[in-house]
């Protein structure tokens, strides 16, 4: 699947307001209130980048759903 048909099929859930292409792999906090996100869903596994876990900003934020693993947890 292209990021193109990737993006586009998250343009037709139901939960999704808005796709915001070639996003940042690492979101900040900065990015999360520029683009007003309040909710981020993510698998339980582990993303490092940088030995910073991306979904610690979400977690600390309160806005993370995870499918019940540890995710984020430190």
């Amino acid at each position: 699947m292209t990021d193109k048909e990737r993006y586009e099929s998250l343009r037709h859930c139901r939960w999704v307001d808005e796709v915001i292409p070639d996003a940042p792999w690492v979101l900040t906090e900065e990015f999360l209130d520029k683009h007003q996100i309040d909710y981020v869903a993510h698998d339980s596994l582990p993303a490092l980048t940088n030995s910073h876990r991306r979904s610690s900003v979400w977690k600390r934020q309160g806005i993370l759903e995870d499918d019940g693993g540890d995710v984020g947890d430190d």
